[in-house]
């Protein structure tokens, strides 16, 4: 499933600030059951898990609340992915309009998005020969090689 989400959860600097001032980080990290990199994302204000997190805010005696502030960043559908649900739906609509459920396919004035795909990569004329000379060393039957060459 395609995530259009994501959650990061990060310390306040405050609590940053209690966490460097008690030092002795890989000691605190053996009692908390954490490894030290999760830690130290912590100390730099990166993101950590929520499992660490909890972890965290329990050993250093605090609410999870005011130890951690959870950003959700949210990211546009992709024109492609826009394109890909739009076709499916029309499809239904149509079967639905043959089945005389309803008249008109609400897809059909629906404006899509330009597709942003890239171009695909293609054999170069030095490429192709040698291509050609490798399909016909390999052990497949005609109807494959028919099917690669069109």
């Amino acid at each position: 499933m395609k995530k259009f989400s994501e959650e990061r959860i990060t310390a306040y600097p405050a609590f940053i600030e209690k966490v460097n001032a008690k030092g002795n980080f890989k000691s605190h990290c053996e009692e908390m059951a954490i490894c030290l990199p999760a830690l130290d994302n912590l100390r730099n204000g990166k993101a950590i898990t929520n499992n660490t997190a909890q972890k965290i805010a329990e050993h250093y005696k605090t609410t999870y609340k005011k130890a951690f502030k959870i950003e959700i960043t949210r990211s546009p559908l992709s024109g492609a992915y826009v394109n890909k649900v739009n076709t499916c739906l029309s499809a239904i609509f149509t079967a639905l309009i043959k089945a005389d459920v309803i008249t008109k396919n609400p897809c059909k004035n629906s404006e899509r998005p330009e597709n942003s795909s890239k171009t695909g990569s293609y054999l170069d004329n030095r490429q192709i020969p040698l291509f050609l000379e490798t399909l016909n060393h390999v052990d497949i039957n005609s109807g494959v090689k028919m099917c690669i060459l069109c």
